[in-house]
C-alpha cells in the first residue's frame, strides 16, 4: 500500500486485525508508536497529514495490566528455600516486600537495614515522603 493511500480507517482496521490475531496490548501499542513516529516524520515531505491524527483515542491500543495473583505463603517459603545460599538470596527476599518498588530495592544500602534485620529504612524513594519505615 502506498503511504499516500493510508487513512485513519486503514489504521483502525490494522488495530482490529492485530487484536483479532491475538496480539498482546503491548505489541499493538508498539505498532501504534512505530506508525505514529513514521507518519510524523513523513509530514509534510511525503504526506499532507498524519493518518493517525484521525484515529479516535478509544480505538488506539491501551495498556491493560494483567491480573496478578499474589504468591501464597507456601510458594514464598519454597522460593526462599530454593535461593538460600545464592549470591542474591537477600535481594530476592527483600524483593518480596510488596511495599517496595524496584528502584527502592536497588538503592538500599547495608546501613538502611536494622541490626536485627527486622526493619528497612527506605531513604532513596520515588515518593516525596522521604525516609519511610518498611
Amino acid at each position: 500500500m502506498l503511504l499516500t493511500k493510508v487513512t485513519s480507517a486503514t489504521c483502525v482496521a490494522l488495530y482490529a486485525e492485530l487484536e483479532k490475531l491475538g496480539r498482546s496490548p503491548s505489541t499493538r501499542r508498539k505498532a501504534h508508536a512505530t506508525l505514529s513516529a513514521a507518519f510524523s516524520d513523513a509530514v509534510p515531505r511525503l504526506i499532507a497529514t498524519n493518518p493517525l491524527a484521525g484515529v479516535p483515542k478509544r480505538i488506539k491500543p491501551k495498556y491493560k495490566p494483567a491480573d496478578a495473583e499474589p504468591y501464597t505463603a507456601e510458594e514464598i517459603r519454597t522460593f526462599i528455600r530454593t535461593v538460600a545460599g545464592t549470591r542474591y538470596a537477600a535481594l530476592y527476599a527483600v524483593a518480596l516486600f510488596p511495599q517496595l518498588c524496584e528502584s527502592e530495592i536497588f538503592a538500599l544500602e547495608r546501613s538502611e537495614i536494622s541490626d536485627d534485620r527486622s526493619v528497612i529504612f527506605v531513604r532513596e524513594s520515588k515518593t516525596e515522603a522521604g525516609i519511610r519505615r518498611v
